[in-house]
C-alpha cells in the first residue's frame, strides 16, 4: 500500500500543476475564462483526495500520542501486579506515536500536503518557465 499512495501523491501533484499550467496558458493566449474555469474545477478533489490521506494520517498520529496520557489516569494503582506488568509493557509500547510511512521515507501528515502543493508549485514554475522561453 505504500508504493500505491506515494504513486497516488505524486500523480496528483503533477495532475495540480497541470490543471493551473493549462488554464494560465489558456488564459494567456485565448483569453477564455470559461475553458480556465472548467480546467480549474479539476482542482478541488485533487485537493480533497490528496488532503484526505494527509490529515487521517495527522490524526492517527496525534490520537497515538494521546493514548499514553489516557491510559496513565485509568486508575491502574489500585490493580494487581500482573495487569501492572502488561500496563508497563502497554505504555512502553505507546511511548513511540504510530505514523503511517509513506515510500519508507515520508509520514502521511498535514506536512506532507504541504509538500505535495510546493511541489506543484515547483513544477508550476517549472512548466512556465520553459513554456515562456519558446
Amino acid at each position: 500500500m505504500s508504493e500505491s499512495i506515494s504513486i497516488l501523491l505524486f500523480v496528483n501533484m503533477v495532475d495540480l500543476c497541470a490543471c493551473i499550467f493549462v488554464s494560465a496558458v489558456l488564459l494567456q493566449r485565448d483569453g477564455n475564462v470559461t475553458k480556465a474555469l472548467k480546467t480549474l474545477s479539476v482542482i478541488p478533489p485533487l485537493l480533497f483526495e490528496t488532503g484526505i490521506y494527509c490529515i487521517f494520517g495527522q490524526i492517527l498520529t496525534d490520537q497515538s500520542e494521546k493514548l499514553s496520557d489516557s491510559a496513565i489516569s485509568c486508575g491502574w494503582v489500585d490493580c494487581n501486579e500482573r495487569f501492572k506488568r502488561d500496563f508497563l509493557v502497554f505504555l512502553i509500547s505507546t511511548s513511540k506515536p504510530l505514523e503511517i510511512t509513506v515510500g519508507k521515507m515520508s509520514k502521511l501528515s498535514k506536512q506532507m500536503f504541504v509538500q505535495v502543493l510546493n511541489g506543484s508549485y515547483g513544477l508550476l514554475n517549472l512548466l512556465y518557465h520553459f513554456q515562456s522561453t519558446e
